[in-house]
């Protein structure tokens, strides 16, 4: 085997398991990532009904997408990757209903993030790459839905 395939192997090997409980806390693997925000359909649509013409994220029709700018996107950063976002435990038993979505996509990650709000906030994050799915519990103050919910100017 040569050495150029070994450290190609080995790249893609720390890109994948860099991260292995949630991902979005370490900030540096996203920092240079390409951010989208949207909002999406409350539930997911099977892939055989999904509309050919639709835009979906995680199995979410997209309805509309939300324009961030930079700073907003350093915040959505600073939230995303701080602990005190996320419950220590995941294990409230709340019906995931979606608001909202946010693709983030790197050199090494690609992340497809769905976001719920109603009675008590989660988030669902798939790394693509990996096709792993993660559910986490928000704190009921999350500052994360404020990006999305300001008013248009």
């Amino acid at each position: 085997m040569s050495k150029t395939l070994i450290l190609i192997v080995l790249a893609i090997a720390m890109c994948i398991f860099s991260n292995a409980q949630n991902p979005l806390l370490d900030k540096k693997s996203y920092r240079r990532a390409q951010i989208r925000a949207m909002k999406v359909e409350y539930f997911q649509t099977a892939e055989y009904l999904q509309n050919e013409n639709g835009l979906y994220i995680n199995d979410f029709q997209i309805m509309d997408f939300i324009e961030l700018d930079k700073k907003e996107e350093r915040i959505l950063k600073k939230i995303l990757s701080d602990k005190d976002t996320y419950l220590e435990e995941t294990n409230r038993p709340c019906p995931f209903i979606a608001g909202y979505g946010i693709e983030i996509q790197s050199k090494c990650n690609s992340y497809e993030i769905i976001l719920t709000k109603s009675q008590c906030p989660k988030m669902m994050i798939k790394n693509v790459y990996l096709e792993e799915v993660l559910y986490y519990d928000l704190h009921g103050d999350c500052e994360i839905f404020d990006l999305f919910e300001k008013s248009p100017e």
